[in-house]
């Protein structure tokens, strides 16, 4: 999700910073199978250029599998919104969790706690996800709780 690309960028918190940092690097060993949604892209080629030279850097080194969005996972992304998980202007947010959904991905990492990295959002995907004929098994996680099990 594009929180955590956009951490690695100057000026971000310290505290969020290194546990991405350390995250990405792992991805970049692949300890960790590293996958971006074309919403990642989307979105950080409207950020400034400070934040895409340092992401796309990042990007690079890390290599990450892109997943296309699919009729279905736009279609799961609206079904978020009309059913109130999301408010209706955070489609794109909707769209990473779709995606991620849609291509059955076990792990979406996120620093968003408010819309997307809490467990009462995981939830309420999931079950969306298995209302739609989709498996819901999908996990939701900051880096640094990934660190820990590592």
């Amino acid at each position: 999700e594009t929180s955590v690309w956009c951490m690695v960028a100057p000026g971000q918190s310290p505290a969020l910073q290194e546990p991405t940092v350390e995250f990405l690097d792992q991805c970049a060993a692949r300890k960790h199978q590293p996958y971006i949604s074309a919403v990642v892209a989307d979105e950080l080629r409207q950020a400034g250029v400070d934040v895409q030279q340092v992401t796309i850097a990042k990007l690079g080194a890390v290599d990450p599998h892109m997943l296309a969005l699919t009729p279905a996972s736009e279609a799961l992304a609206e079904r978020f919104l009309r059913e109130g998980v999301l408010p209706p202007r955070r489609l794109d947010d909707a769209r990473h969790v779709a995606c991620a959904l849609v291509h059955e991905i076990d792990l979406l990492v996120s620093w968003n706690y408010r819309l997307i990295a809490n467990v009462r959002k995981a939830e309420a995907f999931n079950a969306i996800a298995v209302l739609s004929g989709l498996r819901g098994a999908l996990e939701i996680h900051t880096p640094l709780e990934v660190l820990e099990w590592t």
